[in-house]
C-alpha cells in the first residue's frame, strides 16, 4: 500500500526534530557504559528466553534495530559479537554517532542504513529478532509502520516493541497542550520556558507521576523528546492488544510481566484479587494498569500467527512443568532471608514489587541459575518433605507465581 502524502510530510517533521536534537544522550564509550550497569531493556541474551523459551543459544540472528537512535544499534552488535545487526534510522545525526561506536568498538557485526522504517522492505532481508523501540508511536500512521516490520520478519521470528502508555503520561499530553498554545517550539528559550514551568508544576498534576520516573528530562533533548514533539501518541493497554491483532501479528507477551500482574501490583484483600483473576489475562492486566497509574512505556513482544500457534507455552497444567529451567530475572534480590527458628519468611525485591516465600520456596529457588532443571533442584526439599507428591505440589505452585509476575524467565530446550 503506497504512503500517504501526509504521513511522509508529517514523518519528515519527526525526522528534522531528530536532527537537531540527537535522542537519546550519545554514549561515548559503549564498553565503560556497559561495566557501569547501562543495559538495553531488550538485551538479547538476558530476554532470549522470553522470545524463544526452546532454545539453548541466542546467536547467529539477524536483528534489526528500527530507529536504533544514538546508541541501541551499537548497543546490541557490541552485546551479540555472533549475531548480525542492522540499524536503520532517519536521523544523519543519530547514524553519525551509531558509525562512531561501530568504528570505536570495531563493530563488524554491524551495518547502518539511513532510511525510513516504512522502506525497510528494500534491505532484501528477512529477520529473526526486530528491536524497535519508542518509534512507532512517533509515525503519522503507527499501524503502517508496524505492517512494515511485519513484512520483514522471518517466520519464527519475534519483535520486541515499545509504545508510550496512556495512563501515566495523562499529564504529559496536558503539559503538551498548554505549550502548543503558547505558541513554543523546540529552541533552547523555548526548554528553558518548560523548565521553568515544570518548576512551579502544583503538587496534584497528574504529570507528577510521570516526572518521577523519568529519566532523560536533565538532557535537554528529552525536555523536546516528551514535551515538546510534534507528533506522538499513546496506547492503553487494550489499545496495545488490539494493535498488535489488527496487523496481523499475535500478541506474545509483556517484556515484564509484573506491572500488569493483579498480584504483584495489588493488595486490597484475596476477595478483590480472585474476582479480577478470574477474568481472561487482558482484562487482568488493564484493570492492573488503571489502578497503579500504570507505566509511562508498554514493553511487549509479538510475532507472526503461524508462530505463536507453535510455539512452546510456559503453563504449569501438567507435570511437563518439572523439565523448565528456571532462571531469576535480572535485579532480583533477596530482601530478606528465611528464618527456620522464627518462621520468618524469605522477602523477594525487584524494581519495588516484593514476594514473600517460605523456608522451602527460598531453598528452591536458590538452586536456580537458567541450567538445572525444576526436577533436579527437588531433592533438596528432601529433609523436610518425603512425599514427591508434596514437592511437586509446593515447586508448582512456587514457580506458577513466579512466572505470572515476571520474577523467574523459563527454558525448554
Amino acid at each position: 500500500m503506497p504512503q500517504d502524502p501526509d504521513s511522509s510530510s508529517a514523518n519528515d517533521i519527526v525526522a528534522r526534530q531528530y536532527e537537531a536534537w540527537v535522542y537519546p544522550e550519545p554514549i561515548a564509550d559503549l564498553t565503560k557504559a556497559i561495566e557501569d550497569g547501562y543495559g538495553g531493556l531488550t538485551d538479547i541474551p538476558v530476554f532470549g528466553p522470553l522470545y524463544w523459551p526452546d532454545r539453548r543459544f541466542f546467536d547467529k540472528l539477524d536483528v534489526l534495530v528500527a530507529g536504533c537512535g544514538t546508541n541501541e544499534g551499537a548497543y546490541h552488535a557490541i552485546r551479540n559479537p555472533r549475531c548480525r545487526i542492522t540499524a536503520i534510522d532517519v536521523s544523519r545525526a543519530s547514524l553519525g554517532h551509531t558509525k562512531y561506536l561501530k568504528e570505536k568498538h570495531r563493530l563488524d557485526n554491524l551495518e547502518i542504513h539511513l532510511l525510513d522504517l516504512h522502506e525497510v522492505g528494500r534491505l532484501g532481508k528477512q529477520f529473526d529478532l526486530i528491536i524497535s523501540t519508542g518509534v512507532l508511536h512517533h509515525l503519522a500512521d503507527p499501524d503502517a509502520g508496524l505492517r512494515s516490520l511485519r513484512d520483514v520478519l522471518a517466520p519464527d521470528g519475534v519483535m520486541s516493541l515499545m509504545l508510550y502508555g496512556k495512563t501515566r503520561r495523562h499529564g504529559v499530553y496536558l503539559l503538551q497542550r498548554a505549550f502548543q498554545l503558547m505558541g513554543l517550539g523546540q529552541t533552547k528559550v523555548d526548554i528553558d520556558i518548560v523548565r521553568r514551568l515544570l518548576d512551579g508544576i502544583p503538587k496534584n498534576h497528574s504529570v507528577n507521576a510521570y516526572l518521577e520516573s523519568a529519566n532523560d528530562l536533565a538532557f535537554d533533548a528529552g525536555v523536546v523528546d516528551t514535551f515538546l514533539h510534534p507528533q506522538d501518541r499513546a496506547y492503553a493497554v487494550g489499545e496495545v492488544y488490539d494493535f498488535v491483532e489488527t496487523n496481523g501479528l499475535s500478541f506474545m507477551g509483556w517484556l515484564d510481566r509484573a506491572p500488569y500482574c493483579p498480584r504483584a501490583v495489588i493488595s486490597s484483600g484475596e476477595d478483590i484479587l480472585s474476582r479480577i483473576c478470574r477474568l481472561p489475562e487482558r482484562e487482568q492486566a488493564e484493570i492492573t494498569d488503571l489502578l497503579s497509574f500504570g507505566s509511562g512505556t508498554h514493553r511487549f513482544n509479538a510475532c507472526l500467527p503461524a508462530h505463536f500457534t507453535r510455539a512452546p507455552r510456559i503453563t504449569f497444567n501438567s507435570e511437563n512443568f518439572l523439565r523448565y529451567r528456571p532462571a531469576p530475572r535480572f535485579g532480583l534480590r533477596v530482601a530478606q532471608r528465611s528464618d527456620l527458628a522464627s518462621g520468618r519468611p524469605a522477602i523477594l525485591e525487584r524494581n519495588g514489587y516484593k514476594v514473600t516465600a517460605t523456608l522451602q520456596e527460598g531453598m528452591l529457588l536458590e538452586q536456580c541459575n537458567g541450567q538445572r532443571r525444576i526436577s533436579d533442584i527437588l531433592p533438596v526439599l528432601d529433609r523436610f518433605v518425603s512425599l514427591e507428591d508434596d514437592k511437586v505440589a509446593i515447586a508448582r505452585r512456587l514457580f506458577a507465581a513466579m512466572h505470572e509476575m515476571g520474577h523467574f524467565l523459563f527454558s525448554t530446550w
